[in-house]
């Protein structure tokens, strides 16, 4: 009997995050439509739906396609200043727009209705993470990574976050919010 496997099997991870592009991916299962919302804080918000070049859909396997998306803002995206977004996913065949609360509901971080990002201006410390081993010995430091970004995104109206999460390779998918 075949797994039915879910929509989204890894991400959303941002790539790259500049005040003129936002540049991400994502795994799925199924080829689909995307839609983003970018929502600055204090801002307007902007809907992109995009296609052509700035989205692209790469299948890696029978139940594999890598969703990329490279998009140039309109506006320039405000710096210091938290930005939440909304990716709704339209799966091929389907009618209905799916949002991270029914892909991936614990994507958020506590206090915040969507997650999001900061484009500072000064970096004070910096996380660095290579790819993980899951059945290493140690305590999995993704853990307390992504703990400190939490309180810092609660934090952020306080207007201070420090620290900048990077990472080199793959990360596997865990019950962690990333």
């Amino acid at each position: 009997m075949p797994v039915a496997l879910p929509l989204v099997l890894a991400g959303p991870v941002l790539c790259r995050v500049t005040p003129e592009r936002v540049t991400l991916w994502l795994a799925m299962s199924v080829s689909a439509d995307l839609r983003l919302e970018i929502r600055p804080e204090g801002r307007p918000s902007a809907t992109y739906a995009p296609g052509g070049a700035h989205l692209r859909c790469i299948e890696a396997g029978r139940a594999l396609r890598y969703l990329l998306v490279d998009l140039p803002m309109r506006e320039a995206l405000p710096v210091d200043t938290w930005i939440s977004y909304e990716i709704a996913l339209l799966p091929e065949g389907g009618d209905t727009w799916q949002t991270h609360a029914t892909w991936a509901p614990d994507l958020t971080y506590p206090g915040r209705e969507a997650p999001g990002f900061v484009i500072p201006t000064r970096v004070r410390s910096l996380l660095h993470g290579s790819c993980r081993k899951p059945d290493h010995r140690g305590r999995d430091a993704l853990h307390r990574a992504d703990a400190l970004l939490s309180s810092e995104s609660r934090d952020f109206s306080e207007g201070a976050l420090e620290s900048l999460a990077c990472r080199a390779g793959p990360l596997r998918r865990s019950g962690l919010r990333r």
